[in-house]
């Protein structure tokens, strides 16, 4: 709780931070900033040591996840702790949509898809669906545009090094990629 990263966040001064895998956040910070964070209650056989959250200088309201489809909606709420999204009014009444992301390095449970068609939301080159495919669905359905600003980023463990890394070839790394930069108005780096 002592680490220096959080005196160097302070020192940075951004209106809006956007957390990963953090355990809990100092006093000294929470003077400055609202915590805005998932209010899931933890499942029992998966407690996370680390949560996703948002910091800001102002004021948050929850927002929805809208999903395409029930199945997507479904994982969404099972994947709930790993993502925190947000509206956020700044002090200066300057106006936007956060979303904090943590892709866990585990997939959904391929049972919970048996009989299921994941086509168009799972990658052609993996053969599980992971959190960045249903965070991706989830920014599809919203609508992005630049009227309403939307600010995402997070820990997706999704790289394209790992592509060329994997015995077998590629695993849809690019791919998630190539998705979320052909979204309107995005660029994803």
């Amino acid at each position: 709780m002592s680490s220096k990263l959080w005196d160097y966040l302070l020192e940075l001064d951004p209106d809006v931070a956007l957390l990963q895998d953090f355990g809990a956040i100092p006093d000294h910070v929470l003077h400055v900033y609202t915590h805005a964070r998932n209010t899931k209650p933890i499942v029992a056989d998966r407690t996370p040591q680390f949560m996703t959250g948002i910091l800001v200088k102002g004021v948050s309201d929850d927002i929805a996840l809208p999903a395409p489809t029930e199945w997507v909606a479904r994982e969404l709420e099972n994947f709930e702790e790993f993502l925190t999204a947000k509206a956020v009014t700044l002090h200066d009444r300057v106006r936007l949509r956060t979303l904090s992301v943590d892709s866990p390095a585990f997939p959904v449970d391929r049972a919970r898809l048996e009989g299921i068609d994941t086509t168009g939301i799972q990658l052609t080159q993996n053969r599980d669906v992971w959190g960045t495919e249903l965070m991706w669905a989830t920014l599809k359905s919203m609508g992005i545009g630049p009227e309403e600003p939307l600010i995402v980023g997070g820990d997706l463990n999704s790289s394209e090094t790992f592509d060329y890394l994997w015995r077998g070839g590629p695993r849809g790394n690019r791919e998630i990629m190539d998705r979320m930069n052909a979204l309107e108005c995005s660029r994803f780096l």
